[in-house]
């Protein structure tokens, strides 16, 4: 892992959820925390996604949010629903994990984008509420 200072670091996944399509890395150096959106979060709101699209690092891209919505996640489609923030925020190859801002709080974590020849900005983040109660099951682990 390469933080945006040049700083390089090592991690270990820690577990992961196929349904989420999240894991939790534990990363031999630490860097700013970052905190988790508590909604509601109001349609329209400005948003920013941070990756690295088609190996261009620490790139962000800025859209607003269409919805919050339950449908099938990415990688299991008869699981049971995953909570998605939608946006118009453009997510490429790359931005898959990165993290969605609303001003200094992760809203989201890039996932997956719908591509089909009749749609257009369909980009879809794991919703704070996912990714909060995520978390609260890994600190009972």
């Amino acid at each position: 892992m390469t933080f945006y200072d040049g700083t390089k670091t090592y991690g270990k996944v820690i577990d992961h959820d196929v349904r989420l399509d999240l894991a939790l890395i534990k990363s031999q150096t630490t860097g700013k925390p970052v905190k988790i959106f508590s909604g509601p979060i109001r349609l329209g709101e400005t948003v920013e996604a941070i990756g690295h699209p088609k190996g261009y690092e620490f790139t962000i891209t800025r859209g607003v949010v269409s919805a919050v919505r339950k449908q099938s996640g990415a990688t299991l489609k008869n699981s049971a629903l995953v909570e998605f923030v939608q946006t118009d925020t453009p997510i490429s190859p790359g931005n898959s994990g990165g993290p969605l801002f609303l001003r200094d709080a992760v809203v989201g974590v890039n996932d997956w984008v719908r591509v089909d020849k009749a749609s257009q900005n369909l980009n879809f983040s794991v919703s704070f509420n996912e990714i909060r109660n995520y978390l609260e099951r890994q600190k009972e682990k």
